[in-house]
């Protein structure tokens, strides 16, 4: 993510572009047939680079839900949802969750399907 930090007198750029960690707090697999089933729960930190001006980071909790058909590819439903965010620039992250999620769940769902090889 990167953005202008308004300083009164100035705007610095800022960019918290950085992955620090991934973490993943539960994961559930479910299989029936050609039927799947996936959700996980997880976080995502990110960071500014070490030679920043102004360092800092967010870190954000994610829970994310996939059902697709493993014999067709076919994404039936997904959802990815940022539940919370923190961190020194937590508040600046929260204004574009929205579209940060829904790049998370295009990520995820390109993924899919390239592990079906399409």
């Amino acid at each position: 993510m990167k953005g202008k930090l308004d300083l009164g007198l100035t705007k610095v750029d800022l960019g918290i572009d950085n992955i620090d960690r991934v973490e993943v707090e539960t994961l559930r697999i479910a299989v029936d047939g050609d039927a799947a089933e996936v959700s996980a729960r997880g976080t995502l930190a990110c960071k500014t680079s070490d030679d920043a001006t102004f360092k800092g980071g967010f870190k954000a909790t994610v829970e994310a839900h996939v059902t697709a058909n493993i014999a067709s590819c076919a994404i039936e439903d997904s959802s990815l949802n940022i539940v919370k965010i923190e961190g020194k620039y937590g508040y600046l992250v929260s204004g574009f969750k929205d579209q940060i999620a829904a790049a998370l769940r295009g990520g995820l769902e390109r993924n899919f399907r390239k592990l079906c090889g399409q």
